[in-house]
């Protein structure tokens, strides 16, 4: 679990390290507050192909898996130009390992996203959440185990402009889970989460 955490802060400080440059040249470069912000559309529709570093273990504490792939679809309204709210849903699966025909992960909830270099590019921006994960386990004689918990999310990205309203980046997000245990047989090896995601979208 050191091992895990830090790598997870290894990472987190590249990314601050990255992002810091484009975030101190915000309040350096801009006259006053009310400079127009590069963000000026009211919604924001994206999705992301996802990677979720998590590792499953059943009751005798063997690895079942590791990774696992995903999709993220968001939906984002901007209250001010530089803070967006909405909905975000994720939804992974995985076959076909050990005494399990099908593992599913859906997460929906409430996203936040606040731009901390609106005006530059790349645009740097933080994510914070929270919202539902459910669980589910098929086992091979037609028997299913789920559990829901609750999930807590933090994270950073950057993203630049593609094309008038088209944009893309990366994302790194902390998950952390309230619950770890699926049923009699598996568990999360840890409450956290690392996600890491190439996203493109849309305002308009």
């Amino acid at each position: 679990m050191k091992t895990y955490f830090a790598k997870v802060l290894l990472i987190g400080c590249w990314l601050f390290a990255w992002i810091s440059p484009g975030y101190a040249q915000f309040y350096t470069a801009g006259s006053s507050s009310t400079e127009k912000s590069s963000v000026p559309d009211t919604w924001e529709i994206s999705a992301a192909g996802v990677v979720d570093f998590v590792q499953l273990k059943d009751a005798s504490g063997l690895k079942a898996f590791s990774n696992q792939k995903g999709l993220s679809v968001r939906a984002l309204f901007y209250s001010c130009p530089y803070l967006a709210l909405g909905i975000e849903g994720t939804t992974f699966a995985k076959e076909n390992f050990p005494g399990v025909e099908k593992y599913r992960v859906n997460r929906l909830g409430a996203v936040g996203k606040l731009l901390l270099s609106a005006n530059t590019l790349p645009r740097s921006y933080m994510l914070f959440g929270i919202g539902r994960t459910s669980r589910e386990l098929d086992f091979s004689p037609g028997w299913q185990e789920s559990a829901d918990s609750t999930y807590y999310q933090l994270g950073l990205g950057l993203e630049t402009d593609v094309w008038e309203m088209i944009f893309a980046g990366a994302e790194l997000n902390f998950i952390y889970n309230d619950a770890t245990r699926i049923g009699n047989f598996y568990r999360l090896s840890n409450r956290w989460e690392t996600q890491l995601s190439l996203r493109a979208g849309i305002r308009f």
